[in-house]
């Protein structure tokens, strides 16, 4: 499992069950997936379910795989230059997609760029984590100040 792209094929989607049903995940979680509907764009990651229950609230993102930091960590020194040039484009792109809908990330670090098949086994970049955006229409969204 430890193989190089093999690791990041393995499963598409990506479940996160972390969240108790609670006010403030509720509203941490309403918050991220409202932003992510309003974007769409391949190397940014897409909700595919949200579901609630009593006690828990269950996210499935459409991207699985790796982080950039673990990849670093697990293939040091295995990326190809073109390669890396070639994701930092991606991910420009993406951020860029943001700006132009006026959403910034703010959060942009290698933890919260996914690593995910296109279905040929090549990797791409994805933009994760967006539950400390900031939606530039004169109203901060982030979960500290819906929490007032």
């Amino acid at each position: 499992m430890d193989q190089f792209p093999r690791q990041h094929t393995e499963k598409p989607w990506k479940l996160h069950q972390n969240y108790s049903a609670d006010v403030k995940n509720l509203r941490r979680v309403d918050h991220e997936v409202g932003i992510l509907s309003r974007l769409d764009h391949p190397n940014i990651v897409r909700v595919v379910v949200c579901h609630q229950t009593e006690r828990h609230l269950y996210l499935v993102q459409g991207q699985g795989g790796t982080d950039l930091f673990d990849f670093f960590e697990k293939h040091p020194g295995s990326l190809r230059p073109a390669v890396a040039r070639g994701w930092f484009r991606q991910v420009v792109d993406a951020v860029y997609h943001c700006h132009r809908r006026h959403i910034v990330h703010r959060d942009l670090k290698p933890e919260n760029i996914l690593l995910a098949s296109d279905g040929s086994g090549k990797l791409v970049p994805k933009l994760a984590d967006f539950g400390m955006t900031f939606v530039e229409d004169g109203v901060a969204t982030t979960p500290a100040v819906l929490a007032l």
